[in-house]
């Protein structure tokens, strides 16, 4: 989900524009409820469009 409420609440006049400066985290939630229900590991995360960390989601291989 993209919202620019929490630029808002912090204080910030603008909006979310095209070629606007963005930061983002990715979380592996299955609703915007469980987003703040559940502690989910990021799986990326971008500051200032530009991706800062990549985590992806652990996965088994078989021996």
């Amino acid at each position: 989900m993209i919202s620019d409420d929490p630029f808002h609440l912090l204080g910030h006049c603008a909006d979310i524009t095209v070629g606007s400066r963005v930061d983002l985290v990715l979380l592996p939630c299955a609703s915007r409820a469980a987003t703040v229900a559940e502690i989910g590991r990021p799986l990326w995360g971008m500051r200032a469009g530009r991706l800062t960390f990549d985590a992806p989601a652990p996965r088994l291989i078989k021996p």
